[in-house]
């Protein structure tokens, strides 16, 4: 019989913030998928330098392999690639701890809800071996900064086209321009963008207030390189050209508001001249 977890739902939201799982719904039976968290999500692995993550259903149980694990996010958030062991062969698992004194179903908090339930994902057992692409390179779009209650709101977005409808992770390739050392980050897309083509898309660098991925806390200029990698583990032969960039600050993010306002203002003076 399993032993489940209980939390509490009274938790602030910050407190929440600290686990984030991607994707979501859906995986292949590779079993790829993105873990993050701080000292809530790690205190799942029992602290003792070991994952125990799991995916079970009534009839299997698979061990979650680390694949990669990124340790410089905001508040010590950690994130981590993981991937099954063997291949998924049932319809649907869920995500467990188990140690030799435990068996605890992983879980995060829902929003909508406002209740902590189990990680379930669909298995596609569809085939494929085919490498994603970007169709256009990812290139600097903006820099926001935005003070909220325990902290600044910092985000680096980029914008690309891919024609793809899978879903992919965009692999990170990171480095402050001091380091020789790349890092490697994973994150996922976020919009389309409409600030300058419908069909580009959008995802950024950076953390929310209380938690993130990216925490810009090793220096201030930064160079990244891109590539795309499907749910199977395929991933571009080759990387997208280096980018450069800073850590966002009120001064540079309020100098590409006023840049964007100024695109816009000139979109509009088009629209107006042609009626």
């Amino acid at each position: 019989m399993l032993v489940l977890l209980i939390y509490s739902s009274s938790f602030a939201d910050c407190s929440f913030g600290f686990s984030e799982v991607f994707p979501k719904d859906t995986l292949s039976k590779k079993g790829y998928f993105i873990l993050e968290g701080g000292y809530y999500a790690t205190s799942l692995f029992k602290n003792d330098g070991v994952n125990h993550l799991y995916f079970v259903n009534k009839n299997d149980t698979v061990k979650a392999l680390l694949q990669n694990v990124y340790k410089d996010g905001l508040m010590g958030q950690q994130q981590s690639l993981l991937k099954a062991e063997k291949d998924l062969l049932g319809g649907r698992y869920m995500l467990m701890v188990i140690n030799d004194s435990i068996r605890e179903l992983y879980r995060r908090f829902n929003r909508q809800s406002s209740i902590m339930e189990p990680l379930e994902w669909v298995i596609n057992h569809t085939e494929d071996s085919i490498s994603p692409v970007f169709e256009t390179s990812p290139a600097f779009l903006k820099q926001t900064h935005t003070w909220m209650g325990c902290g600044p709101i910092r985000n680096t977005y980029f914008e690309y086209t891919n024609s793809a409808e899978t879903y992919y992770f965009i692999e990170i390739h990171v480095r402050t321009k001091s380091s020789k050392k790349w890092q490697i980050l994973y994150v996922k897309e976020l919009y389309n963008s409409s600030l300058v083509h419908e069909e580009k898309k959008v995802f950024s660098i950076g953390h929310g207030m209380c938690y993130g991925a990216f925490g810009y806390r090793n220096g201030i200029a930064f160079e990244a390189k891109f590539r795309l990698m499907d749910l199977n583990g395929n991933v571009s032969e080759f990387f997208s050209p280096i980018v450069e960039f800073v850590t966002p600050t009120p001064e540079n993010s309020a100098h590409f508001r006023k840049r964007l306002d100024l695109d816009k203002l000139k979109e509009l003076e088009i629209l107006l001249g042609e009626h």
